[in-house]
């Protein structure tokens, strides 16, 4: 009965992950703020820092001043000098929250820790993995797409397969979780970015 309890809560876990992985950038992007700001998190806070996922840059303009439709989109490719760059649009879409391990393990053991606060903790390491992800996943796109991002002409675009991607990630990533082909699947459906003019 344990070995089926068990293999029942890693199923939950991957359906939990497939979900927050689909979810529409707006929607991700309220739910970040929204879990920042809420009395659990700032309890969290002497074992939670805040920082970006590593090597993921935010673009200097504010979401509130854009149009509609381009601050719906992850964010844009830019050339700076020979290199291609992504710049985010939103800062929930580069971040990364670091715990103190210890801490946490203590805190949770803690007769006081509540069902809110493993909530809050679960959906911040949701939050890392979905950021991870996708930062991994437009670095190889900026790599394999290299040439249509320098010249802007379609048909520099190549063929790439989700199997590929996977494949790709696989092997050059160094991510917590599984990359695979219905994660990223999942992933790609709602993100949009855009070419840089």
């Amino acid at each position: 009965m344990q070995h089926r309890n068990k293999v029942e809560s890693t199923l939950l876990s991957k359906i939990v992950l497939a979900r927050f992985l689909m979810l529409p950038l707006r929607t991700f992007d309220r739910l970040v703020t929204k879990t920042e700001s809420s009395t659990w998190f700032s309890a969290l806070r002497p074992w939670v820092s805040v920082r970006q996922v590593t090597g993921a840059q935010v673009a200097p303009d504010a979401v509130d001043s854009l149009p509609n439709q381009v601050a719906a989109t992850l964010g844009a490719v830019h050339e700076v000098g020979r290199n291609l760059i992504f710049l985010y649009q939103r800062d929930s879409s580069v971040r990364e929250y670091r715990f103190d391990e210890e801490g946490v393990t203590r805190l949770m053991s803690s007769p006081d820790f509540s069902v809110e606060l493993g909530n809050v903790l679960h959906r911040l390491r949701l939050i890392n993995t979905r950021n991870r992800l996708t930062h991994a996943l437009m670095q190889a796109v900026l790599v394999s797409q290299a040439a249509y991002f320098r010249s802007g002409q379609a048909l520099t675009l190549l063929p790439l397969a989700q199997a590929a991607l996977s494949a790709q990630l696989r092997l050059t990533s160094n991510l917590s979780v599984v990359a695979d082909t219905g994660r990223i699947s999942r992933l790609v459906r709602g993100l949009c970015w855009r070419r840089s003019p």
